[in-house]
């Protein structure tokens, strides 16, 4: 793993499945945030990689989408959550 492949999530979050979807708080900032069932996946397989490129790995093992679909998928999910300072 690279430093440019590592990805953590925010010390300051919490999230739970709230089927069919789920919801990250950002405890600090009282932000609530809800996401999709892939959302919470993602978020699960970074909490327990800590690595994109092994999220991306699972996540194309799972889903019948291209490569290229699922990394720019996760990257925009990425890159979302960064942007409410959900992920570190």
């Amino acid at each position: 793993m690279t430093d440019s492949d590592a990805i953590r999530l925010s010390p300051d979050i919490r999230y739970r499945t709230i089927t069919p979807e789920g919801i990250v708080v950002h405890l600090e900032r009282g932000e609530v945030v809800v996401v999709n069932e892939l959302g919470i996946r993602i978020l699960e397989l970074i909490e327990k990689t800590g690595s994109l490129s092994a999220v991306i790995d699972n996540l194309s093992q799972t889903y019948d989408a291209s490569l290229n679909r699922i990394t720019a998928d996760v990257q925009r999910f990425c890159d979302d959550m960064r942007g409410h300072g959900l992920l570190g």
